[in-house]
C-alpha cells in the first residue's frame, strides 16, 4: 500500500514539475519581444515624458505569442497606467512635454550639452513603458505606478 502511494506522489510531481517548466518556457517566450517594425527615431530635446509601445505589426506577434488573458491585461493595464500619468502631468506638471514613441525604434535624447543618448526600444525587454528626460541628466525608465514619486524625484535633483 505505502509503495502505491508512493509512486503516485512520484507521478503527480513529475507532473507539477513537467506543467512547471512548460510555463516557464511560455513565459520566457512571451517575454522575448518581437523586433519594430519601423527603424525610424524620435528626438527628444525637451524635459518630457515618453510613453513607448508596440507599433501594430509588433503588436500583433506578441499576441500571437502571449496568452490571451496575459495579453489583455498588458494592453489594459499600459492603457490606464499612460491615462494616468498624463493626468497627473497635466495637473502637477504640464510644463513637461508628453511624447508617444509608438512607431520609432529609437528614441534619441538630445542632452543640453548636445551628448546623445540612444535607446534601442527592441533591447528593452518590456514592450510598454515610459521614459523621463531633463536634458541636463541621463534619461531614466520610469515606473508608471509610481508616477507621484517618480516625477518629482527626477525633476527635482
Amino acid at each position: 500500500m505505502f509503495a502505491f502511494l508512493f509512486c503516485c506522489l512520484l507521478l503527480g510531481c513529475n507532473q507539477n514539475a513537467k506543467q512547471g517548466k512548460d510555463e516557464k518556457q511560455q513565459i520566457q517566450s512571451a517575454n522575448t519581444k518581437p523586433g519594430a517594425t519601423s527603424q525610424d527615431s524620435l528626438r527628444v530635446t525637451l524635459p518630457s515624458v515618453v510613453f513607448f509601445e508596440p507599433d501594430s505589426i509588433q503588436l500583433e506577434k506578441i499576441r500571437k505569442i502571449t496568452k490571451d488573458e496575459v495579453f489583455k491585461t498588458n494592453v489594459h493595464e499600459f492603457f490606464y497606467m499612460s491615462r494616468n500619468v498624463k493626468s497627473y502631468l497635466q495637473q502637477h506638471r504640464p510644463e513637461l512635454k508628453i511624447l508617444e514613441a509608438k512607431n520609432f525604434r529609437y528614441i534619441v535624447f538630445i542632452k543640453s550639452d548636445k551628448t546623445t543618448m540612444v535607446i534601442d526600444l527592441d533591447k528593452i525587454a518590456d514592450a510598454w513603458g515610459m521614459y523621463v528626460f531633463d536634458p541636463n541628466k541621463d534619461p531614466q525608465l520610469s515606473d508608471m505606478m509610481n508616477v507621484d514619486t517618480e516625477i518629482p524625484r527626477y525633476f527635482s535633483k
